[in-house]
């Protein structure tokens, strides 16, 4: 409902032109799904590294456009200095800022109608299905909430015990591969619309595991390409790699079917664990459904470990020292 009545506050039916600011938990996931189901109606553009040059306006009409800052808390330097040279560029941009945080405080200056709440206990990376994600999909015609539905249907799977629990499996079968020296997990993704999933799915893998000297690196690769390049590594290198196999064959031509069949064979006869996720088709609810599974799996795979999968001390430790010599 926050979301509905910020949209009506800024007229969101006329927005042709979206500026996202933020970076990591605060972009990857709106990135991901815009990558795979893009929009036809509004320019996106996502501010992450500081820039050295702003983006141009499509419109010298700024009720067209929209700033979307997100931070959840509130002092990213990155998010907070690409605000200030968009700023500094368009200065009539400051009353077309919405901004999504926690910490609302740290932003003098705007009216609290021009704010959306992330959740205090959701940590940045597991933030996709809150308003962090969620209000800029909206303004792009995404169907958010199919997306929310693809997410439920999940949740509700992932409470299922043994085998009837999709996270539950996957986070067993990695952490085998894991005790066996298996540290490297690749997501091979076949299509390039893809390719976004896997940088937040790295984000959700490495943030989350990789604490006190334990954890996977993630890996992605995208099919058929690399079957130019990574394969012959993946197939006849170090044996410490465990793969997922991502795919929508009704993305595909049909003349890479049977490419990836011969993948999943050779995988099979040199005994090579993998795993495969076929979507029907590529969706919102989909999507929705393939990310909620990834992020509870990560959870369960952190409990496996003993590790916290929702903290980032060693993050928090280079913000510090970056902050000590800014």
């Amino acid at each position: 409902s926050k979301i509905v009545d910020v949209s009506r506050v800024v007229d969101s039916s006329k927005i042709k032109q979206l500026i996202v600011i933020g970076i990591g938990g605060s972009s990857l996931g709106t990135k991901a799904l815009l990558g795979a189901i893009p929009s036809s109606s509004v320019k996106v553009t996502f501010l992450e590294n500081i820039e050295k040059e702003m983006p141009e306006l499509l419109s010298e009409n700024y009720s067209e456009v929209l700033v979307n800052v997100v931070s959840k808390s509130g002092d990213t330097f990155e998010t907070l200095t690409n605000l200030d040279k968009l700023l500094a560029k368009y200065p009539q941009l400051k009353d077309r800022i919405i901004i999504t945080t926690a910490h609302p405080e740290k932003f003098e200056g705007y009216a609290k109608e021009y704010f959306l709440p992330i959740p205090p206990q959701v940590s940045g990376r597991y933030s996709v299905f809150t308003p962090v994600g969620l209000f800029p999909l909206s303004l792009t015609g995404f169907n958010i909430l199919s997306l929310l539905e693809g997410a439920m249907s999940a949740r509700k799977d992932c409470l299922q015990e043994g085998s009837a629990n999709p996270a539950l499996v996957l986070a067993v079968v990695q952490y085998f591969h894991y005790i066996k020296k298996r540290t490297i997990d690749v997501n091979f993704f076949f299509h390039p619309t893809l390719e976004l999933l896997g940088k937040w799915n790295n984000q959700i893998v490495a943030e989350s595991l990789g604490k006190n000297g334990k954890g996977l690196t993630p890996l992605v690769s995208i099919g058929t390409t690399d079957l130019h390049s990574m394969i012959q590594l993946f197939l006849d290198g170090p044996k410490d790699k465990f793969t997922e196999f991502v795919y929508c064959k009704k993305l595909l031509p049909k003349e890479d079917l049977p490419v990836i069949d011969g993948v999943k064979k050779s995988y099979e006869n040199r005994k090579l664990p993998f795993i495969s996720w076929e979507f029907d088709d590529l969706t919102e609810k989909s999507l929705g459904y393939y990310m909620q599974v990834k992020m509870i799996s990560v959870v369960f795979l952190a409990k496996l470990m003993g590790v916290n999968a929702f903290d980032q001390p060693a993050v928090e430790e280079y913000k510090k020292y970056a902050k000590e010599n800014s």
